[in-house]
Parts: C-alpha cells; sequence; structure tokens
C-alpha cells in the first residue's frame, strides 16, 4: 500500500471515529427515542416466545413450541432489521443536517413509515444472498456482507433501486474497505457479547422453562444497549463513507484546484 492510500485510509478511520461521536451527541433526540420505540416492538416477541414456554413447560426444538419459538424468532429479526434500517434515513439528516433536522418523534415516525416497504425488501433481498452464501462453505455469505454492507443505506437514504444498490455498494465497500471491515468487525464484537451473556445463562443450571426466558430478556437488553451503539457506529460508516464520496466527486469537478469538504460542525 503507497503512503497515499495510507494516509487516506487513515483520516477516513479518524472522520469516522469523529462522526460517531456526533451521532452519538446529535441523536440523543432524534435516534434514541425510536431506537426505544423499536427496542419495544423486539421485546413484544421476547414476550410471545417466554409466554409458549411457561404455558407449554418446554422449549424443546423438536416440538410444536420449539418450532413456533423459531418461526416468531424469523419474524422477529426481519420486523426488527426492517425498522432499524428504515431508520437509516433519519441518521443520516442527523448526520448532515444536525440534531434540529429530525428533532420530533413524529416526524420521524412518519419518515420510518414512509420508508419500510424498500428497508424490508433490502432487508429480505439481503438474508436471502447472505443466507445461502453461508450455506457455500461460509466465505460466499461473508463476501455478501461486505460488498453490499451499503445496500440498505442507498435504498433507504438515496433512493435506489435495490439491484442499483447492490451494484453501488459493490463499488463503495471496494474504496472504503477499512471502513466497512471496522463495521464487521463492532458486529462480531455485538452479537459475540449476546451469545456469551446467552450461554452463560444456560450454563448456571437453571431449568429450561426460566433458563430460556432469562436468556431471551438478557439478550434484549444486550442487544438493545449494544445494539444501538453498533447502529451507530454502522451509520458513521455509511456518512463517512457518503462525505467522501462527495468529496471525490468535488475533485473530479473542480478543475482549479484541490478541494476540500468536510462535514459541517454543528452545535450542540
Amino acid at each position: 500500500m503507497t503512503n497515499g492510500a495510507k494516509q487516506s485510509e487513515s483520516t477516513a478511520l479518524q472522520s469516522l471515529v469523529q462522526n460517531f461521536g456526533r451521532l452519538g451527541r446529535d441523536g440523543m433526540s432524534s435516534l434514541l427515542a425510536p431506537w426505544l420505540v423499536i427496542a419495544a416492538i423486539d421485546f413484544g416477541f421476547v414476550a410471545i416466545s417466554i409466554a409458549a414456554v411457561w404455558i407449554a413447560g418446554t422449549a424443546d426444538p423438536t416440538t410444536g413450541v420449539g418450532v413456533l419459538m423459531q418461526l416468531v424468532g424469523v419474524v422477529q429479526v426481519v420486523a426488527v432489521m426492517t425498522l432499524r434500517v428504515a431508520l437509516l434515513n433519519t441518521l443520516r439528516e442527523v448526520a448532515f443536517g444536525g440534531p434540529g433536522s429530525m428533532d420530533r418523534l413524529g416526524a420521524v415516525v412518519g419518515d420510518v413509515r414512509r420508508r419500510l416497504g424498500p428497508a424490508f425488501v433490502i432487508t429480505v433481498v439481503l438474508g436471502i444472498i447472505v443466507s445461502i452464501g453461508m450455506v457455500l462453505c461460509v466465505l460466499p455469505g461473508l463476501l455478501a456482507l461486505f460488498f453490499f454492507a451499503f445496500a440498505p443505506y442507498l435504498v433507504v437514504s438515496r433512493n435506489y433501486e435495490i439491484v442499483e444498490s447492490l451494484r453501488e455498494s459493490a463499488k463503495w465497500a471496494a474504496r472504503e474497505w477499512a471502513l466497512i471491515l471496522s463495521a464487521l468487525v463492532v458486529a462480531v464484537i455485538a452479537a459475540g457479547a449476546i451469545m456469551v451473556v446467552t450461554g452463560i445463562i444456560s450454563a448456571v443450571g437453571l431449568r429450561p422453562t426460566m433458563a430460556v426466558p432469562v436468556g431471551l430478556v438478557g439478550a434484549w437488553v444486550l442487544n438493545t444497549v449494544v445494539g444501538y451503539l453498533a447502529f451507530l457506529w454502522w451509520g458513521a460508516v455509511y456518512v463517512t463513507a457518503e462525505s467522501r464520496q462527495q468529496l471525490e466527486t468535488l475533485r473530479r469537478t473542480a478543475p482549479s484546484g484541490p478541494t476540500t469538504y468536510e462535514m459541517p460542525e454543528q452545535g450542540g
């Protein structure tokens, strides 16, 4: 890697950290409240699984209750991921426009509702692609995660069509590989933390009718708290990559000399 490339990646990571901090600060009023609303919906699915275990007295995956829990789990993942993806446009508005750009929960809810359709489609499409890739010796699934990571953001925030978003995402990922790698590391850490907590609960010797509910609630708490930080980090990846693409476009179209571009500082 050349010195120029190393400096570019270093600058990208510095901007990523700055944007993460900005989203954490400016998103308190615009992002945290809708995130908690989504978390409440998420808990509704958890409550259904807990009720099924308590009523049936078992969580054996070979029984009807086990099958029901698996079905609820699939619907839960798709529904929650769809809502989180639909929230990405609010995140972009906060990043580029400041906290005042989406300062009312009603405005955020309305924006999320309008984007549910595209968010659902890209969530399902990526889920199918990654799942097929994981079945094919894992590596294709990991490559799909890497190259199509920008697709949800492009669909929801930039109004790209599905196929167009996949194509453009691959281009962005090739240019911004360091940003994507950082996001994947964060995702692995978050998923690992949830698995560790669930594993610890399973190892303490609780009865299945208690271990499963406690594990589900523990995983939900971590998914809400750690998941929010991961959401902000991924959002910072998205807006950092977009601002760098804007900078590159300005450089190509400004023959008079180098142009500097930075995300504007927001009042806090």
